[in-house]
């Protein structure tokens, strides 16, 4: 009996061991360090997401950008390709008679200018950008004016309005209101710091006279519409003869091309 009272009591001491074993609880000092660690843990992952999303916001604002002056650009060249080009087809009976038998003006620079909103064509007011304007055929019945400026809200814009006489220079000589063929769009979402035309003669001398134009070299500076940097920074852009500094938080780019009025004569 003394026997089996040591083992009973052996195995109920063991199996209170085992009881107190599986109850234990965590000690002050262990719920410290957790919630340290916690702590920690969701700290550094807020601050990861958060950097993250500023770089990825910057990253947009930048593929944008650059997608805007590339679309401009492609835009631009190709207009300035055609300027000047007539259409050696007769115009279908009762249709625009066109093409013209004389183009006076293929290609128009306004310096120092930009286009007001109110699209009205010849309403140009004092600035620090250019308006660079190509005249040319685009079927046999339509001759086209496509004119690039800043807008006074900041775009870039192209119009194109419809000409109705061989001159297609003053007010009266074009159509900017007529279904078909009128346009007007912004090229971006971005807003132009700067655009800025030169022409340069065959030997590659800056000129002011378009008559002698063969080279046709425009510059346009975009900025982002968000902000990208945490703090200003300080940057300077040379376009043409526009210097402009700025100090904010917006980031810019600028790009140049020369292209060749191939229709030029």
């Amino acid at each position: 009996m003394a026997v089996n009272k040591k083992n009973t009591w052996g195995i109920l001491k063991l199996n209170n061991t085992k009881y107190k074993k599986h109850n234990t609880g965590l000690t002050l000092v262990e719920v410290l360090i957790a919630l340290v660690i916690g702590t920690l843990t969701i700290a550094t992952i807020y601050y990861s997401y958060s950097v993250f999303s500023v770089h990825f916001k910057s990253m947009l604002t930048k593929i944008q950008l650059n997608r805007d002056l590339r679309f401009a650009l492609n835009s631009i060249s190709r207009d300035v390709r055609n300027a000047g080009y007539q259409s050696t087809l007769p115009a279908v009976n009762g249709q625009i008679q066109s093409p013209f038998s004389t183009m006076p003006y293929k290609l128009i620079v306004r310096k120092n200018t930009y286009m007001n909103l109110n699209r009205i064509p010849g309403v140009y007011a004092s600035g620090s950008n250019d308006v660079l304007e190509m005249i040319y055929d685009i079927d046999r019945n339509t001759r086209v004016r496509i004119s690039y400026a800043q807008l006074n809200n900041g775009f870039l814009a192209k119009r194109v309005s419809r000409c109705i006489t061989a001159n297609c220079f003053n007010d009266n000589e074009y159509r900017y209101d007529e279904t078909g063929y009128y346009d007007y769009s912004n090229l971006g979402l971005n807003l132009v710091s700067g655009f800025k035309v030169g022409l340069f003669d065959k030997n590659g001398n800056e000129i002011s006279d378009v008559t002698n134009a063969v080279l046709v070299r425009f510059s346009i500076m975009m900025s982002g519409i968000d902000t990208v940097y945490n703090t200003n920074v300080s940057r300077t852009f040379v376009l043409e003869d526009l210097s402009r500094t700025f100090n904010d938080k917006a980031f810019r780019d600028l790009i140049s091309v020369v292209s060749h009025p191939r229709n030029l004569k």
